[in-house]
């Protein structure tokens, strides 16, 4: 199975992808550079943030070099999705890597939905990913939705796959889509935690504890 997070080992991109045949590495990392600093603006501002103009002051650079490395605002925000995705899913996948129990590192998966200081694809604030799927939809850019779609799908499988589930493929991206549904429905109908644990435990054939939340000792 492939990573498409670019996890240590996993012969994926890696986070920032930003390697490109006819660019030397400072162009790299400059490409990089603009990619954090539209993402940054995305996930602080929202997508109609992400111009030409408020990247290059993110990113401390001009509006013709920001043009150099994408032909419009629209790649940008594609690329500031991406970017942004992309890293967080190499993070989340390494946290689950570091977890040796299999059911506790699915539970780590499942939280960076529900967690807003995550600021990911969460049932608090599902905003931005719905705002970005209508805007790249749009303009008919399929092929970068299926990108930022597949980054987060493939690590519910390899979830399950480590839980020792079978049908490790179909069950994680059911519980994905689950997810994504439920992001969607809790902006007009909140979405309790135990309800998720429960579709999640269903969907995916393996029994998700509940968070136990420890109680602070009174210093």
């Amino acid at each position: 199975m492939s990573d498409p997070t670019g996890a240590p080992g996993s012969g994926g991109p890696l986070a920032d992808d930003s390697s490109g045949p006819e660019w030397s590495p400072n162009q790299q990392a400059a490409r990089a550079r603009i990619a954090r600093a539209a993402a940054a603006l995305i996930m602080r501002e929202g997508i109609g943030a992400c111009t030409v103009r408020a990247v290059a002051d993110e990113a401390g650079t001009t509006k013709s070099t920001v043009h150099y490395y994408v032909h419009d605002a629209n790649e940008l925000v594609d690329l500031g999705v991406e970017s942004f995705l992309r890293l967080l899913a190499t993070e989340t996948r390494a946290r689950m890597d570091d977890e040796p129990d299999a059911v506790a590192a699915l539970r780590i998966l499942v939280d960076a939905f529900m967690d807003r200081e995550k600021r990911v694809v969460t049932l608090e604030d599902p905003t931005v990913w719905a705002a970005y799927t209508a805007h790249a939809w749009a303009r008919g850019a399929s092929e970068q939705l299926v990108v930022c779609f597949e980054l987060f799908g493939g690590l519910f499988e390899h979830a399950l796959a480590r839980c020792g589930v079978e049908d490790a493929a179909e069950r994680g991206w059911s519980i994905y889509m689950y997810l994504l549904g439920a992001a969607q429905r809790n902006v007009v109908l909140p979405v309790s935690a135990g309800a998720v644990e429960r579709a999640v435990s269903a969907l995916g054939g393996v029994a998700l504890a509940p968070v136990r939340h420890r109680s602070r000792s009174r210093a």
